[in-house]
């Protein structure tokens, strides 16, 4: 990622954690695609700011969050297909169909493209607790699906790491259920695999976990065992370790995977 930071022909946004939705306008008709290349319903308050969007025709790439949605590309405008021309000509035609502002529910994704705003925008991410970035390089055509290692754009996800008390082993399955602490009770916090290499850790004991971010009351997501820890007693396990989404207040929580 530093590396990437310091190179001028590698632009950055936020990576968001949303459903990833293609967009697209004929006239008066708005409608999502999603990965399966499947029509689906869009959030009406989405459809509705879609449609005063101008141009005949168009079709937008994005991750939709509830009612909100993340514009990054544009692959298609007025009957042209844009997808073999440059990421930074797309992006530019996407900026000149949507406002820079948080107005509405359509947002326009920001794009650092000098060293120095990509470190602005990083320590930004890194301090409001964002899920992280994508690193895109700006002359390459789109490439559908999700590019192997070494293609045009790489991710950087943001982990944290916290001490868990396994409160019980899920049966017959390589899978634990933890909890942390929270004053003077036990708050369930999911479960997590335990790997092939590691011993099934027992009831009671302490294991350190690396997850991508929390959600208040509810479960860590993408959750790693990374062993287990005798250096601290369960008294550390507590909730005041944990970093917490960015709007989970409003997000659905569930057991970890």
């Amino acid at each position: 990622a530093q590396q990437l930071v310091v190179d001028d022909d590698w632009w950055m946004q936020e990576k968001f954690d949303g459903k990833r939705i293609l967009m697209q306008k004929n006239d008066d008709q708005v409608v999502g695609i999603n990965r399966k290349g499947l029509v689906v319903a869009l959030p009406q308050p989405i459809a509705q700011q879609a449609q005063t969007i101008g141009g005949r025709q168009w079709l937008m790439d994005g991750e939709a969050i509830g009612d909100a949605y993340f514009a990054f590309d544009l692959l298609e405008q007025d009957g042209v297909d844009l997808r073999k021309e440059p990421y930074s000509r797309r992006l530019t035609g996407l900026c000149r169909m949507l406002e820079p502002s948080d107005k509405g529910p359509i947002h326009l994704v920001g794009t650092a493209c000098s060293a120095t705003t990509k470190r602005e925008m990083l320590a930004q991410f890194r301090r409001e607790n964002r899920e992280g970035a994508v690193f895109k390089r700006h002359a390459a055509p789109h490439t559908p699906g999700r590019p192997a290692s070494g293609g045009d754009q790489f991710k950087l996800k943001f982990t944290a790491t916290a001490s868990c008390i396994v409160a019980k082993v899920n049966g017959t399955k390589r899978s634990v259920a933890l909890v942390l602490l929270d004053g003077g009770k036990r708050v369930a916090v999911g479960n997590v695999t335990i790997g092939p290499n590691q011993p099934i850790p027992e009831a009671g004991s302490i294991v350190e976990i690396r997850y991508l971010y929390a959600y208040p009351g509810g479960s860590l997501f993408q959750p790693v065992c990374l062993g287990p820890r005798d250096d601290i007693s369960p008294d550390a396990c507590t909730v005041s370790q944990l970093k917490y989404k960015v709007g989970s207040e409003d997000a659905e929580g569930g057991d970890a995977q």
